[in-house]
């Protein structure tokens, strides 16, 4: 019958409208989409982070620099001193020569760490710059997949547009009082409140259906409910 065909055909329009509210993939979509709002983040904060450390550094390797010069000028003035003094005892020559020598050797350990500085800097600016690239591709990668997932959240609201309005379309021609049957047990059934009867039996709970109770669905005369499962009974295409 008609109102065998449109009842099945509204719990179908209900399936698939359920199917696209549901759509897993647009969840995993959204899922990817912040796992990659995570990863940015991430990213961006150690860029920052790296920044903070090279301007640290580099003002430490200013330090190390002025404390080279002025270890330099130390170190020039005391053999100016040693070379130019006369008249100086053999003591204080000696005072003079090691004061010279501790100085060139503090020279040489502030030399050696102005030169680790550097080579940390340096390293940190290339850790810097490939930071800000990967933070480059996580947001190239972001924009990429949000596109994409608003071209999907558009294609599926065109789509439950066209099957609300088909919904609508079969309301209507159904008998009222066959709409609040099926509106009834959908409330119980969410996605499955019809069920078809094949081989004299409920396809919902497979409990086999009275010969007369399958005669009158067969008709299709009056709408019936499963007495076991409570769908609504039609017979099979």
């Amino acid at each position: 019958m008609e109102r065998d065909r449109l009842i099945w055909e509204l719990q179908g329009l209900a399936q698939e409208e359920h199917a696209l509210t549901n759509e897993s993939n647009i969840k995993s979509m959204v899922d990817e989409l912040r796992n990659l709002q995570e990863s940015i983040k991430r990213a961006e904060e150690e860029v920052g982070n790296l920044l903070g450390s090279i301007t640290a550094s580099e003002k430490e390797a200013r330090e190390l620099e002025k404390q080279v010069n002025t270890i330099t000028n130390q170190v020039k003035n005391g053999k100016e001193k040693l070379y130019g003094t006369k008249g100086a005892s053999l003591k204080e020559l000696l005072s003079i020569q090691q004061s010279v020598l501790k100085m060139d050797e503090d020279i040489v350990k502030s030399e050696g760490l102005y030169l680790d500085k550097l080579t940390e800097i340096e390293a940190q600016k290339d850790r810097h710059s490939q930071t800000r690239e990967i933070v480059r591709s996580l947001k190239k990668d972001y924009n990429d997949k949000l596109k994409i997932y608003k071209e999907r959240v558009r294609q599926i609201d065109l789509e439950l547009a066209a099957i609300r309005i088909k919904q609508e379309e079969v309301k209507e021609r159904l008998e009222p009082a066959a709409l609040r049957i099926y509106q009834d047990t959908q409330k119980r059934f969410k996605m499955n409140p019809v069920a078809l009867m094949k081989s004299n039996s409920c396809t919902g709970c497979n409990i086999e259906i009275p010969m007369v109770l399958a005669r009158q669905i067969k008709e299709g005369k009056i709408l019936y409910r499963c007495d076991n499962c409570g769908r609504i009974l039609i017979n099979s295409f």
